[in-house]
């Protein structure tokens, strides 16, 4: 997959505390949550991710970076091509679902951290807003909660820069057989995939410098909650 553009770009960070744990908040461009997010070995018994869930959400995620793009373009004032609504007829999502927010860990940072380059963000009576944080990229995002849904980021991207670059589509369940796309529908992949890295965006939780042993009380946390909510959903 191609790498993420936004490096450089700062996160704009909300403080929070979750009972007795400072938390950062953000929106976060997909591209930038699949060039972070590992998954590691120790957390891995409490992600369950079954493969028909990963390609139903992918194709959902598609239909949302072409939805994206042709608002990006509202927004722009520029002209809307008939192919944003083919493709968006083509991937026909029945019911959406929004993603959940991600929950990570990144170890390499304590919450009183002075390494870490912020800016404050102000209101206009001079509160504070929130910080625009500069992470390193190399920095990792060890996900804690939403591993099935990082893997369909996962596999969204990959698809969307096959298309991008090879002209075609690359998955017959997904797209009919062509044998090239046009210019226009090219077009409306190529921005698709750059929203992927600005525009398209996800809500991120993050934890900050916690010890192996609360990382994995909170991770079986989040697993008993949402073991809970999937209970409290089918009984609907």
């Amino acid at each position: 997959m191609n790498d993420y553009v936004g490096k450089d770009e700062p996160l704009t960070i909300l403080l929070g505390n979750n009972f007795g744990r400072t938390t950062w908040v953000s929106q976060v461009p997909v591209a930038r949550l699949v060039h972070s997010a590992s998954c590691p070995k120790e957390l891995e018994r409490f992600a369950t991710i079954p493969v028909n869930m990963i390609r139903s959400t992918a194709r959902q995620i598609l239909f949302g970076l072409v939805k994206s793009a042709q608002e990006q373009r509202l927004e722009q004032g520029a002209p809307i091509l008939p192919e944003f609504a083919q493709i968006l007829s083509l991937l026909h999502v029945p019911s959406l679902r929004t993603l959940r927010p991600f929950v990570v860990h990144i170890e390499e940072i304590a919450p009183d951290n002075d390494g870490i380059r912020t800016q404050r963000i102000f209101w206009h009576t001079r509160e504070t807003l929130g910080f625009r944080v500069y992470l390193p990229p190399e920095y990792s995002w060890r996900i804690m909660s939403g591993h099935s849904d990082v893997a369909a980021c996962c596999l969204a991207l990959e698809m969307c820069d096959t298309i991008v670059r090879s002209n075609c589509y690359p998955d017959e369940r997904f797209f009919p057989r062509v044998k090239a796309l046009s210019e226009n529908e090219l077009t409306v992949w190529l921005e698709a995939l750059a929203c992927s890295h600005s525009f398209t965006k996800v809500a991120v939780e993050f934890y900050l410098g916690m010890s192996p042993e609360e990382e994995r009380d909170v991770a079986h946390g989040l697993l008993a909650n949402q073991g809970t909510h999937h209970r409290a959903a089918r009984a609907v």
